[in-house]
């Protein structure tokens, strides 16, 4: 039986938190159906997801265990949050067979330098792969709509909003973070520790954005009060 299928059968029970977990650890049972499924199938994954709050799935990352440091590849990079996930999707629907960070970063920009119009569309397509929305191959590099990132583009930034910030949430970056931010006051900068000081400088602002994303207006967003965000040069 597909996945988010079980889950509904097993709605307000005790299993359910094992469908929670196994969502917000990216199960590839979970995942699948964002890259492979027919719109009847992401109709039912949105809806199951959806159906559970912010703070449910808050409440069961309290529960888990978040021991291993977060790497810097897990340290999201980009500068602006909407062009990752709502414009490289809308992009994407005119490159049926994908296209380069350089076309992309383009687009979103209209860089003049090579450079930077290939980090910008590197960047925002990774966040983008983040939350199921695109795929990126390798050698050379080509970014292409997932099955997700093609049913979404039909809906205005509001309408899929709700799912966005509880795909956000499968970041483990964002994870441990807000989990260790239930327990107390803790430090960006220990966070982050495997981030040069320069670098964790640049990101920190990025990882506000994303975290703020998902908690705000939620009654975790207090959450964000316990985070100390200096860090010293």
């Amino acid at each position: 039986m597909p996945f988010y299928e079980e889950w509904i059968e097993n709605k307000n029970t005790e299993t359910e938190k094992r469908f929670i977990e196994y969502f917000l650890k990216l199960v590839p049972e979970s995942t699948e159906v964002f890259h492979k499924g027919d719109d009847a199938e992401i109709g039912t994954a949105i809806s199951v997801i959806n159906s559970v709050s912010i703070e449910r799935y808050v409440e069961v990352i309290d529960t888990m265990t978040y021991d291993v440091q977060i790497e810097a590849a897990q340290v999201p990079q980009f500068s602006d949050f909407g062009d990752a996930i709502y414009r490289v999707p809308e992009l994407l629907e005119f490159a049926p067979k994908g296209t380069s960070f350089e076309k992309l970063g383009y687009q979103l920009v209209k860089s003049p330098t090579e450079g930077a119009g290939i980090k910008y569309g590197e960047n925002h397509s990774k966040l983008a792969s983040t939350m199921e929305l695109v795929e990126i191959t390798k050698r050379p590099s080509n970014v292409m709509s997932t099955a997700l990132g093609k049913y979404l583009v039909r809906f205005m930034p509001d309408e899929k909003r709700d799912l966005l910030r509880r795909l956000a949430l499968r970041q483990y970056m964002a994870q441990k973070i807000i989990h260790d931010a239930g327990c107390g006051i803790i430090s960006y900068r220990e966070e982050v520790n495997h981030l040069s000081v320069t670098t964790a400088v640049r990101r920190r602002n990025n990882v506000r954005v994303y975290l703020e994303f998902i908690l705000k207006d939620t009654q975790c967003e207090k959450r964000l009060s316990n985070i100390e965000w200096q860090v010293k040069e």
